[in-house]
């Protein structure tokens, strides 16, 4: 006695799932990973090179603007921003920034 297993489907293999192939990407265009995040127009100030550009920024900036320093330096963005008498709960604490740096917006 045969059995008929075309006819239940169960001889049959399936076929693999045709796989998408990846789109060739154009010279000109950069990798994903070459490209930084960007939260919106952001300003970069060192805090290395004295205090009056990053002062003076903070007076500039707008309040809706977020400041954001390395923990490093979160001492010294205290003091500018009392200086400059915005609100503390401004400032974001980040191991993200660069130290040595103050960023902007």
């Amino acid at each position: 006695m045969t059995i008929a297993l075309e006819i239940a489907g169960l001889g049959l293999v399936p076929e693999a799932p045709e796989q998408p192939t990846a789109p060739t990407t154009s010279p000109a265009l950069a990798p994903a990973d070459a490209i930084p995040a960007q939260f919106g127009p952001l300003l970069t100030i060192s805090l290395t090179q004295g205090c009056e550009a990053p002062l003076e920024a903070l007076k500039a900036a707008p309040v809706d603007h977020r400041v954001r320093c390395h923990p490093c330096d979160e001492a010294v963005v205290l003091l500018l921003l009392s200086r400059v008498r915005r609100a503390n709960n401004d400032l974001l604490v980040t191991t993200a920034i660069r130290p040595g740096t103050l960023c902007l917006g």
